[in-house]
């Protein structure tokens, strides 16, 4: 991975249990290889709808879902640590807009 790297706590809570794991990306990450990559750490189907958040400076719940709210969560956190909710999905069942 060449260029400016960062490090990202993840916490995912489904099922009753909870797994953190820490990932580095680069700086520029896209939301598609973000997305990708948790897919593949924390096992989680292509059909299964996934939902990434964090906390921001005024306390609140941000959701993640595009190039440009990655971009402002790594360019505005020094450490950050986002929550990732899955949900299974019947197959077939596209969430895309």
């Amino acid at each position: 991975m060449g260029g400016a790297t960062t490090e990202l706590k993840v916490r995912r809570d489904d099922l009753g249990e909870t797994q953190t794991r820490k990932i580095i990306v680069s700086t520029h990450i896209r939301w598609e290889e973000l997305e990708e990559k948790l897919r593949s750490r924390f096992d989680i189907g292509k059909t299964d709808k996934m939902v990434l958040s964090y906390i921001d400076e005024e306390e609140e719940t941000i959701t993640v879902s595009s190039d440009e709210e990655v971009a402002d969560a790594l360019r505005n956190k020094s450490q950050l640590c986002f929550n990732l909710m899955t949900k299974k999905t019947n197959k077939g069942y596209n969430y895309s807009e």
